[in-house]
């Protein structure tokens, strides 16, 4: 039978998948540890998770873990029918005592020292948290869709029977691809996988303890043949039932330790891990960096409602402080119907061609009605286009990204196509955004539906949330978090999209709607700006939100007098991640390129939302020196509220007078990330740095070299 095995693993992630003939614990040295849990989503911090057979798991965030796999077999002993019970995680209270031995275990190289401690772990998680069910468990699915809490209620009333995706339809009169959505949103498992997890987890108490066929067996099982048994208990176990039969039989060393980077985490099994949350001291290690998250370019949507004509928008666009990063900036124009679109000369085309080949210009037009598309064709876009083609050296369409956002709301299938083709016939390289409304219910979006069902795609879908009732759909929801909500309404979005290259604009961001995610307000705690961008990573590509802010409501990328604010400053400090694969904690961003490491420092999430005594601590982070540094320059960004929000500055009582330009211009000046410059030698020492509460620091290490002065010359 199989052993013990141990994993030691710096960062951790998994796809959903069940457990199958062991309990696992894991145990994470730097106290983050996030799953998903039977369909509930479970932070369990500084204490050990205990993960029983027949669960289903999905690890969202794990660091410096511990994972032991203990087959059920080895729990024997205390019970022989060991199948016909769970562990419980909560009824568990010897944490410590069980860290403390895994990590003698670790450090110990007697084999028979390591088994006697390994026997005192075993009889610890059996006395203090088996509970005897008198039947194979099956976990409790957590869900507040009715329906599908009845389909999993069928299912295993019925778990012995072959059950199908048509019996399920048939049986509550719904359809099959809405029955497999339940399931993926859920729990994250397809519908074949889950029954088939399900049933050979099932069968293994009769395959292992009877003298039954392994016919039989499938046959009462659900299986409609020995062959689809065989071929789905290799693919989740690994090897065919009748050698798992025979591993019964089988003597193999009772631990097995998996190899690990003895380095990493020399620190963990040498000292006890702390039991203070906010406080731990933090470890990266730019020598074994494991970049698997990618950071999505998040394209920004800035509207532009309050200007009378287009050129005016782009001129107060040029008035306010600039950004290194335009290219990622679309100016929208969402109420074109309002606006003046003639030029008033062709010097005035020639400006504004200027600024598209010099300023990176994108810009996005609303279009609800052929009317206006023929009015923007007439008085914009065909003048432009024939000033671009008299300077065809000069200028080059390339250069020029048009975005038409459509609105259904207004328009037909047969507008839509219209517009889409008579625009790409003038302009070939034109992008098409789709507004789409959230939560998508196909009877009433029935103009979206046929564009789906017709296969017709588009470049961005902006996600509104106009027709969204919070209050009677989070009743509907109870257990789910606000993100979960929304992250599920746009998966359940994916499903019917037609397959291309597409980007989601997150759009009607307001305070309204980080309230609801945060019950806070991003005015007064932008840092959880930051939360959102990476919260969202997976699933948004970009937001839209003001200019420059409409009401007290808005979200905006400037105040009224052209400063940035914070979420401009934010969002910079995240653009060195953008298009890249990162190592990513709830701490910290590390990413490498060429020329230098970039390093992104924030508060834990939870201690921004949720304040303990703690919350004013500060937390410790220690960059481990790197075989590939020597003395090097490195530059930290500090953001801090009280002294780079510009609404620190200017509150909002002030804004509403008249304010000299001299201060507005020293606003300018002052209202900055913070930036200090030293040299650090990474050879003798590591690189120790503090984080206050509510900062952010962003840490530039370049690889080469400094040269001093005299050495230039």
């Amino acid at each position: 039978m199989q052993g013990v095995t141990i994993e030691l693993i710096k960062q951790h992630q998994t796809e959903a998948h069940r457990i199958i003939n062991e309990m696992r614990l894991m145990i994470s040295f730097e106290n983050i540890l996030n799953i998903q849990l039977n369909g509930k989503n479970i932070n369990y911090y500084n204490h050990i998770a205990i993960l029983n057979h027949n669960d289903i798991v999905k690890v969202y965030d794990a660091q410096s873990i511990m994972i032991v796999h203990i087959p059920l077999h080895f729990f024997s002993k205390y019970q022989p029918n060991y199948l016909l019970g769970y562990f419980n995680t909560e009824k568990l209270s010897s944490h410590n005592r069980i860290k403390d031995l895994m990590k003698s275990i670790i450090k110990e190289d007697n084999y028979e020292q390591q088994n006697i401690l390994l026997d005192d772990v075993i009889s610890i998680i059996f006395k203090e948290t088996y509970v005897d069910t008198n039947r194979v468990y099956i976990p409790e699915l957590w869900s507040q869709n009715a329906l599908f809490s009845n389909v999993v209620h069928y299912i295993y009333q019925h778990r012995e029977e072959h059950i199908t995706l048509k019996d399920l339809a048939d049986h509550f009169f719904v359809s099959q691809s809405y029955i497999s959505i339940l399931f993926n949103r859920y729990i994250g498992l397809n519908f074949k996988t889950y029954i088939a997890s399900l049933q050979i987890n099932l069968s293994l108490k009769h395959l292992l303890l009877s003298n039954d066929t392994i016919q039989n067996i499938s046959l009462a099982y659900g299986f409609t043949n020995y062959s689809n048994y065989s071929k789905q208990f290799k693919s989740l176990i690994g090897t065919s039932p009748v050698e798992y039969r025979k591993s019964l039989h089988t003597a193999i060393p009772a631990i097995q330790i998996s190899n690990f980077d003895t380095h990493y985490f020399e620190p963990y099994l040498l000292n006890h891990t702390s039991t203070n949350t906010y406080q731990s001291n933090t470890h990266i290690h730019l020598d074994t960096l494991n970049p698997t998250t990618y950071i999505h370019r998040k394209f920004l949507f800035l509207e532009v409602s309050q200007f009378n004509t287009i050129v005016s928008a782009i001129k107060a666009k040029n008035h306010v402080q600039t950004s290194n990063h335009n290219e990622h900036y679309y100016l929208y124009f969402n109420r074109l119907s309002h606006m003046n679109l003639e030029f008033d000369n062709a010097e005035e085309i020639e400006w504004l061609c200027q600024q598209i080949q010099n300023a990176n210009l994108n810009l996005a037009f609303k279009i609800d009605s052929v009317q206006l598309l023929k009015k923007f064709e007439s008085q914009f876009l065909k003048p432009l286009l024939k000033v671009i083609a008299h300077n065809n050296i000069t200028f080059q369409k390339t250069s020029f990204n048009l975005n038409i956002v459509l609105d259904v709301d207004y328009l037909s299938v047969h507008d839509i196509d219209y517009m889409r083709q008579h625009i790409k016939s003038q302009f070939a390289s034109c992008q098409f955004t789709l507004i789409v409304p959230l939560p998508y219910v196909s009877q009433k979006n029935r103009i979206i539906q046929q564009l789906f069902d017709q296969g017709i795609t588009f470049d961005y879908y902006m996600l509104v949330f106009k027709d969204l009732n919070w209050a009677t759909y989070q009743k509907e929801y109870r257990d789910e978090t606000p993100f979960e909500l929304f992250q599920s309404m746009i998966d359940d979005l994916t499903q019917i999209i037609p397959k291309s290259n597409y980007h989601f604009i997150l759009a009607d961001l307001n305070e309204s709607f980080v309230k609801i995610l945060y019950k806070k307000r991003i005015t007064d705690y932008p840092e959880l700006f930051l939360n959102l961008l990476l919260m969202f990573n997976h699933q948004v590509n970009g937001l839209s939100f003001p200019l420059i802010p409409k009401d007290e409501q808005s979200l905006s990328f400037y105040n009224h007098y052209g400063n940035k604010n914070a979420i401009h400053l934010v969002y910079d400090m995240l653009y060195p991640f953008q298009d890249h694969y990162v190592t990513q904690t709830d701490r910290y961003i590390v990413s490498e390129t060429s020329n230098a490491y970039h390093i992104l420092l924030f508060d834990y999430y939870h201690k921004l939302i949720k304040p303990r005594s703690s919350v004013h601590s500060t937390s410790q982070y220690q960059v481990i020196k790197s075989d590939h540094l020597s003395k090097n320059m490195m530059a930290t960004y500090r953001f801090q509220n009280e002294l780079s929000n510009v609404e620190s500055m200017l509150p909002s009582n002030i804004q509403h007078y008249y304010i000299p330009t001299h201060l507005i211009e020293e606003i300018n000046h002052m209202n900055h990330l913070q930036l200090h410059v030293n040299i650090h030698d990474f050879i003798n020492n590591d690189l120790n740095i503090t984080l206050n509460h509510r900062e952010i620091k962003l840490i530039k290490i370049f690889k080469h070299q400094p040269t001093l002065r005299h050495d230039l010359y």
